[in-house]
């Protein structure tokens, strides 16, 4: 049985002082304060014995709940303070993300950790930021209802994992897909690279024609470790996805620890500018008991009660 700590990053203050300083988030002497806090809470689990640090991705959040902007950059801090832990972002939302960008950050984190890297993929669901982020693809949050705008996001999530996948495993490679094109322009290639003849004697084979132009790309670096190790099966994964087989190859059975209300949570409404996180603040502000969860692998990202 392995450990995580997962820890949403929340810039530390009442909700008086949340209205005193709005927006606290821009606060610097607060933000530096939650920079110390999450510096301690990764040398504790490191210490400890905990497996896994992971953090959300989430943006915008004015309100200073789950200012969790650069897991990646995060991270490369934290590893640098602790000794064996294992770092992992739960996860970076892809409809937001370039994905050759996201390729070459996690592959250069997992190098300067040498492997305590695992990489977590999200499909995003707070509009507030997805629809901003996510722009290039015309992709907004994702709704979990099966509607045409869910399933857009989905076709765009997996096509970035897809890509994902090919920078880590492949040497020149290109694709032509929906949303995503390498080369780009795909059909007439990159005719302008005045160092061809370089990149054909010293490149990967394939990544330039005889004619001197670009046909394929080479990402580099490739992660410390192996694909299958940098993704391992775990939340949210269906067993049956095709998108996860080939990377990877971990049969994991996580188990929550969340809590259990003596009375119903109070709901917040989309509209209202909260999100599922502040919610989980609210808990860990009263003390709530917790109870093992595992997730619920039926889709939506949901848990049920570990004796369900």
């Amino acid at each position: 049985m392995k450990f995580m700590l997962f820890v949403l990053p929340t810039v530390p203050a009442t909700l008086e002082d949340r209205r005193r300083l709005r927006p606290i988030g821009r606060n610097n002497e607060r933000y530096q304060q939650m920079l110390d806090e999450l510096r301690k809470l990764a040398v504790f689990a490191d210490e400890a014995g905990f497996d896994v640090f992971a953090t959300t991705e989430h943006h915008f959040h004015s309100e200073g709940y789950e200012t969790s902007v650069a897991p990646l950059l995060l991270y490369a801090d934290l590893a640098a303070r602790t000794k064996r832990i294992k770092f992992s972002p739960l996860g970076l939302v892809l409809p937001s993300w370039d994905p050759i960008r996201a390729a070459e950050e996690l592959a250069v984190l997992d190098h300067l950790t040498k492997g305590r890297i695992y990489a977590g993929f999200a499909r995003g669901y707070q509009d507030r930021w997805v629809n901003v982020l996510g722009q290039q693809y015309h992709a907004t949050g994702a709704p979990m209802d099966g509607s045409a705008v869910d399933n857009h996001n989905r076709r765009v999530y997996e096509e970035t994992l897809k890509v994902i996948k090919k920078a880590w495993t492949e040497e020149a490679w290109d694709y032509n897909g929906e949303y995503y094109k390498v080369p780009f322009p795909y059909e007439e290639g990159i005719r302008r690279w005045p160092v061809a003849e370089w990149t054909r004697t010293y490149g990967a084979p394939g990544e330039v024609d005889e004619e001197g132009v670009v046909r394929k790309i080479c990402v580099v670096p490739k992660p410390y470790q192996s694909p299958s190790a940098v993704v391992p099966a775990v939340l949210g994964q269906r067993e049956h996805d095709p998108l996860y087989g080939p990377v990877g190859d971990c049969a994991v059975d996580p188990c929550l620890l969340s809590a259990r209300f003596p009375a119903p949570v109070p709901a917040l409404s989309r509209g209202s500018g909260g999100e599922r996180s502040q919610s989980g603040a609210w808990r860990e502000r009263r003390g709530l008991p917790c109870r093992p969860f595992r997730p619920y692998r039926g889709g939506g990202g949901g848990a049920l009660p570990r004796d369900q």
